[in-house]
């Protein structure tokens, strides 16, 4: 039914480098989970290209 399931509303709902207006320096500033990258509570899971197409489908195709 394309409903968002299991990490999708962390990684795309939640996310403002999915949802807010796009900037590369953020998107390699962070990590997957749009977490800073140097904060020691990130994951430090760097999906620099998933994040930009998820950005992009998202401006597309809206939030749903």
């Amino acid at each position: 039914d394309g409903v968002f399931v299991y990490d999708d509303l962390k990684c795309v709902v939640e996310n403002p480098l999915v949802t807010g207006p796009f900037s590369l320096h953020a998107i390699m500033s962070h990590d997957y989970w749009g977490m800073p990258l140097l904060a020691e509570a990130s994951h430090k899971s760097f999906r620099p290209v998933t994040t930009m197409v998820f950005w992009a489908i998202h401006k597309i195709a809206g939030p749903d």
